[in-house]
């Protein structure tokens, strides 16, 4: 399987083992669907959520929110090489990310959290 991303270490080791990381995309036109199953492929043995941010344009035209305020998430948990959450709408797994915004992970051992970005404002479906 070719690298699809690498992750890397943005900080010290905290007291509780865990690090955070930013996360490198080598390939471009990554959709979400690719990401998880590259995640879920290549780290059988963790569990964890992997946040979906996405551009709302609902929240952008709301005048008190600030840029970094205007993204909705949707959550995905997965657990040992299989996703945990039920009913992931496929306009979710469609989208592609946004490789040129930093996304970030954290965690250690077998716990790794991802947050990441999508790269469109089309609203989410998120239960079919």
């Amino acid at each position: 399987m070719n690298k699809l991303l690498e992750l890397i270490s943005d900080s010290n080791i905290g007291s509780d083992c865990t690090a955070p990381y930013i996360v490198k995309f080598n390939k471009e036109n990554i959709t979400v669907f690719d990401f998880i199953k590259y995640v879920c492929e290549t780290f059988s043995n963790e569990w964890g959520i992997i946040d979906i941010k996405y551009k709302d344009s609902k929240l952008s035209s709301l005048k008190y929110l600030a840029p970094s305020e205007t993204y909705s998430i949707c959550r995905i948990e997965y657990k040992y090489g299989k996703i945990i959450t039920e009913h992931i709408s496929q306009s979710v797994l469609d989208k592609k990310i946004d490789i040129n915004k930093q996304s970030r992970a954290s965690g250690g051992w077998s716990c790794m959290d991802y947050i990441i970005y999508t790269v469109d404002n089309t609203p989410i479906n998120l239960y079919i």
